[in-house]
Parts: C-alpha cells; structure tokens; sequence
C-alpha cells in the first residue's frame, strides 16, 4: 500500500455544499452555555456519561452530542491544545517514511494512533488514520466506527461558519484540526498562515477550482491555553 493514501483519502465531504450554507443556520459555540450543561449531573449532556458513550464506540449520539463532546472537551481538565505538537511518536515517522505500507505497518498505525487518542480523542487526523488503515487491513467494523467519528466531527466543526472570514471562521478546539479540515475539503494548505486578531488565524491555500484563496479557524480555546501553557 502507498503510504501517500493517509494524506489523499481525507476527502469526506462535499465543498460545494458547505459554500451554500446560509449565515443564518451556523451555530457558533457558546462555551458558557457548553459548560453549563456538560456538567450538570441531570443534563443529557454531562460530560463523563458523554465522553464514555464516545469511547464505547456508541453509534447513536447525536449531531448536538458531538458538539458537545467536541467543544465540551476544551473546558475539561485533561484538555491540552498543544498534545499534537508535544508528543513526538518516532515509530509512526519511521513507517510513513517507507514508501510502501505493509499489514504490519498499518496495524502500527492502528495501535499508535488509538494510544495517541487516549491523551486527545478528538484530534481528526489520527481518527482518519485509523479508518483508513483499518479499512486497508479489511477490518469493516473499526473502519465503519472511526469513520462516523471523522464524519461528525467534521459535520460539527462545518455546523459552526464556512471559513470564508473571521466572522464566519470555522471553530476548532486544536490547530491540528485546521490543517485536517482543509485536507477534508478537498485542498491543500499552501504555507501561509496569518494570526488575524478575535482568536482567528487565517490559512492560506493553493489554487483551487473555488477561486478561495484561504480559509479563516477560530481556535478560542488553544489560545485561551497558552498563558496556562508558558506556566
């Protein structure tokens, strides 16, 4: 298998569709209100109970669920924006340093990204990755859970604007996840980035049939982190 699979296969969803969406519908997070219903004890939304049907694979939380569990994971205590950019796996650079992919390496890349989603559960590559090494090892099941996962995640990101200013930025809770988005919409990051003030950052991508020549993420809680982070 060629190794290039995990960074060409992300694409899940339409961008033509997302571009149609009306201003109205988004639905920015209100981490307030997030906050106050992830941890009441008698809310449907209480976190623990969320976060543990989450990891039990259970195939009926809803799209307001997964908002829940997506932007209600920044306000919990283990929540570390940076876990992308601190844990270093050597053993996954060296396999995607190969140019083929053998069952061996793709059950690696199995075993490692799970670990890693024990610290950052949400984080959009590593799921992908899963799925798709879980897909290529003929195991329908795993393949099936982690790409519901991907799919949700990304429809609840998606659910918050369409990118196009800082206005309607896309929400995210880890930077990781803004680079995995503009794989997933079909474009490739060109290597232009702009902090542009209000917790947005703006990504600049290469040409593309849209004309768009970037796209805008709020991460409020990343850089809510950092002062915590520089302690």
């Amino acid at each position: 298998m060629c190794r290039t699979i995990f960074f060409l296969a992300l694409l899940l969803l339409s961008a033509g569709g997302l571009y149609a969406q009306d201003e109205a519908s988004f639905q920015v997070p209100d981490y307030g209100s997030i906050n106050d219903m992830t941890t009441d004890h008698n809310s449907a939304f209480y976190y623990p109970k969320l976060l543990k049907r989450y990891r039990d694979n259970d195939s009926t939380i809803s799209p307001r669920e997964f908002r829940m569990l997506y932007y209600g994971y920044s306000l919990q205590q283990e929540y570390n924006p940076f876990t992308g950019f601190t844990i270093e796996d050597e053993e996954l650079r060296a396999i995607f340093s190969k140019d083929a992919l053998a069952p061996a390496d793709l059950q690696n890349i199995v075993t490692h990204s799970k670990k890693y989603l024990e610290s950052f559960p949400f984080d959009l590559k590593k799921l992908n990755m899963v799925y798709i090494a879980s897909k290529e090892l003929g195991d329908s099941l795993t393949a099936h859970i982690y790409l519901d996962k991907v799919r949700n995640i990304a429809l609840t990101i998606l659910s918050t604007g369409d990118g196009l200013s800082k206005e309607t930025a896309f929400h995210v809770i880890s930077l990781p996840d803004e680079y995995a988005m503009i794989k997933m919409l079909g474009y490739d990051y060109n290597g232009n980035q702009l902090l542009s003030g209000n917790d947005c950052s703006y990504l600049g991508i290469k040409d593309n049939s849209d004309n768009i020549a970037g796209l805008y993420f709020n991460a409020k809680p990343v850089f809510n982190s950092i002062p915590q982070a520089m302690k």
